[in-house]
């Protein structure tokens, strides 16, 4: 969806209260990285890259589809025993009580879960600009 919308439209919102295009795929490239520094162990930090250095659909689009593969690459690198390993929960509450641990299975479920989100989101900017979403076209054998 980054590579395919129109970059004339990044900006568009289908109300003054949500996020542009851009502003959601800004967002997923930096949910990608947050939950990559809480799988390393380290500060998860902000949720949402920083429109001043993210400008262009060509600067979204890379970073976004980089923070995939960064992602996978961790995934990866776990190996077979990676997915059982808990690590401390991303929004554990810090005065104790809920879920204190996560294995890194459920820490990239709600990664996945994350973009799921999104996509529907999209979907109707999509439906909204009178475009048909990638996933919904026709194709052909």
């Amino acid at each position: 969806m980054a590579e395919d919308f129109p970059g004339e439209k990044y900006g568009y919102r289908p109300t003054p209260e949500v996020r542009s295009f851009a502003d959601h795929l800004r967002h997923l490239a930096g949910v990608n990285y947050f939950f990559l520094r809480v799988a390393r162990g380290e500060e998860a930090g902000a949720e949402d890259l920083p429109a001043e250095q993210y400008k262009t659909k060509a600067e979204i689009a890379a970073v976004l589809k980089k923070s995939f593969e960064e992602v996978a690459a961790a995934i990866q690198r776990g190996g077979d025993e990676g997915p059982r390993k808990t690590l401390r929960h991303p929004f554990a509450d810090p005065h104790g009580g809920g879920h204190e641990t996560i294995t890194h299975l459920g820490l990239w479920m709600m990664l996945v879960e994350n973009a799921g989100e999104h996509y529907g989101s999209l979907v109707v900017y999509y439906r909204l600009n009178g475009i048909v979403p990638p996933v919904s076209r026709r194709r052909t054998p």
